[in-house]
Order: structure tokens, then C-alpha cells, then sequence
């Protein structure tokens, strides 16, 4: 166990004893407060704090690399003994001024954060982020005119982005939502009573993981279709054992239809392609890469549940990658193919 362990407790322990207005502490008594604080939290005996210990605390503290606080020593009438405490007693270790790499690391923060689709509209970030602007820098730093040091795929303009936070927020206090609704080719929406689980992106979408009562099933709505938000006074369901990611377990990308086996697939992919599989898994059940008698070929496994994603990812790898079974996949694969070549 690191000799430091319990620093933090005792620069918090100093820190409420220095300003403490109707008693002030020598350096036993700091000592013993220390001692105290640590027993509580770490029920073992140990030998006594040293008083060195404590004296080499507060020049930790008043020193730059620890919070620069100014620590009064005074003698006590009619004894030997000094009793210590900050010379403001308003000052405190949780008050310490941000530093210039602490404010750059929050405007950094806050610059990505606004750069993310769906999440630069909220009002709360752009106040924040003009709070941050706002502090003081060092008179003689120059500043840099901003420019992109990081580029998104997208900025989400009209995706669903804007009911990220409504939607977060219920997740987390499990509040039930009234989501109206609209499907892709339909002229009239829907309104779904819901328990929401899960916010989860894939192939630059936002989903909702939710409990419908009017579908009476745990199904996936993209946020780009939702076009209001309310909240519902219906009863919470919450999902089995609690743990809604296991929904995207079996699957690649969002569908997972309850009625559908998970199936071992067999493929074969390229030797060209196979550093790019290997490092960028197609699944999480993916096994090691086998050689196959051809060189050029090696085998994958994986365990999955074939939907929409899964046959778009194994086309999208073109001639570098085949299924060798089950033959009811192969045979998918290969119609999907035989009508793409009729288009030409």
C-alpha cells in the first residue's frame, strides 16, 4: 500500500481544523484529528500520526505545488505550544483557484462537447461554455485563434439529437415517456407509451432501447423519427435483471428480433482484409482467425443473430470476405448479390 494512502484524508482533516473559529489546534491535536479521520474509514490500529508528518502536511499545503494557503503559527499564552490556523480563516483547500491547464482542460472539454451532434444545442453547454470564456487568463499568453483539432463523421442537424438529454434524464430517474412517433413512409404519427433503458448509437444514428406498452415488446426507436417528447404518467417497467445492454448482445447494429436464433457463422475472409477484422471485431463473440488450405483465406466465427446490419457489414466488405455457412446465410448472401448484379 502506497506510504501517501491517506493524504487526502488529512489535508481534508488540516484543512477543517485551520479554519475552525472557535478552536484553534497545535500540532498534537491536528494529529489526533488525522488519526481519528483515518480510523474511521480504515478500522485498523496504527501507530500514531508523527508530528513530523504533520508539519511536512502543511508545508505541502502552503506550498505551489499544493494549494498555496497561508498557515499562521502562534505561540499560546502561557505555554510553549503553538496552535496553528490559516491567516483567513474564509480560505479553504476547496476553494483553490482553478490553474491555467485546469481552465484549458475545461474549455477543451466543453469545445468537444459542442461539437457533438445533438448535445451543442443544449442551452446548459453554451451557457457554461461562455462562464468558462469569461475567466481570466494570463495577461502575457496570447491566444491562439481556434481552429478544428478534431472532426466528427457528422454534425447532427435534423437527426434526433435535440431529445438526447430529455431522454438521458428519464433513463436515469426511470420516468415513463409519451413519444409521438413516426415511421418511415407513414403520413400519420404514433404516439407510444414508454419505459426507456438505453441511448445507443450505431452507424451515425441515435437509438432508443424502450419498453412499448402498445407493442408489449422491448423494441429500438431512432431518434430521427421521434417528434415530440412528453412526459407519461404511466408505471415504470424496468427491464429483466436490469441490465439493458445485454439487448445488443446477439447482434450487430440495433435489430434483435426475440423470435430469431442466434446461429454460428462461418466466414472466410482475405488475407488483405484480415489485419482490419482482427483489429476492428465484427462481433464481440468473434473468434480467432484459423488458416485455411488456401493462404490467401482464413476463417472467422461468430456467433449472432442474422438481421439487416449483419448482411450490410458482410457486403460491405465486397470480394474479400464469404460466408461458408450456414447454407440458409450463404444462400441470403448470394441472392442479395445475383439482384445487385442485375441493376448493372
Amino acid at each position: 500500500m502506497p506510504k501517501n494512502r491517506f493524504a487526502e484524508v488529512r489535508y481534508r482533516v488540516l484543512d477543517e481544523c485551520l479554519r475552525d473559529k472557535l478552536h484553534y489546534y497545535t500540532l498534537e491535536e491536528l494529529g489526533q484529528k488525522c488519526d481519528e479521520a483515518i480510523f474511521q474509514i480504515d478500522e485498523i490500529e496504527r501507530p500514531p500520526i508523527s508530528l513530523k508528518q504533520i508539519r511536512n502536511d502543511l508545508k505541502f499545503m502552503e506550498s505551489e505545488a499544493g494549494y498555496k494557503a497561508e498557515i499562521e503559527s502562534i505561540k499560546m499564552t502561557g505555554s510553549k505550544k503553538h496552535y496553528f490556523r490559516y491567516a483567513d480563516l474564509g480560505f479553504s483547500i476547496n476553494k483553490k483557484p482553478l490553474t491555467e491547464e485546469d481552465l484549458q482542460n475545461l474549455k477543451s472539454s466543453v469545445y468537444i462537447l459542442q461539437r457533438f451532434g445533438g448535445l451543442h444545442n443544449e442551452d446548459w453547454i453554451n451557457e457554461f461554455a461562455a462562464r468558462i470564456e469569461s475567466l481570466p487568463e494570463k495577461k502575457e499568453e496570447k491566444v491562439s485563434p481556434k481552429i478544428e483539432i478534431i472532426l466528427f463523421e457528422h454534425q447532427d442537424i435534423d437527426g434526433g439529437g435535440e431529445w438526447i438529454i430529455t431522454l438521458y434524464k428519464a433513463i436515469e430517474k426511470k420516468h415513463c415517456l409519451s413519444i409521438t412517433y413516426r415511421e418511415f413512409g407513414a403520413e400519420q404519427d404514433k404516439v407510444y407509451q414508454v419505459s426507456p433503458y438505453l441511448l445507443k448509437q450505431y452507424n451515425r444514428r441515435w437509438f432508443l432501447l424502450c419498453k412499448s406498452e402498445a407493442l408489449d415488446q422491448i423494441t429500438t426507436l431512432p431518434l430521427d423519427r421521434i417528434k415530440d417528447v412528453q412526459p407519461s404518467n404511466l408505471s415504470f417497467s424496468f427491464y429483466p435483471d436490469n441490465n439493458p445492454a445485454e439487448f445488443f448482445e446477439d447482434v450487430i447494429g440495433v435489430i434483435n428480433k426475440k423470435e430469431d436464433p442466434v446461429e454460428k457463422i462461418v466466414l472466410e475472409v482475405h488475407r488483405e482484409l484480415l489485419p482490419y477484422v482482427e483489429s476492428k471485431l465484427l462481433h464481440e463473440s468473434q473468434k480467432k482467425s484459423k488458416p485455411t488450405a488456401d493462404p490467401d483465406w482464413f476463417t472467422v466465427e461468430l456467433q449472432v443473430k442474422p438481421n439487416y446490419e449483419f448482411y450490410s457489414v458482410i457486403l460491405s466488405h465486397g470480394r474479400k470476405m464469404r460466408v461458408v455457412s450456414p447454407s440458409r446465410v450463404k444462400a441470403k448472401i448470394k441472392s442479395f448479390i445475383k439482384q445487385m448484379a442485375s441493376y448493372y
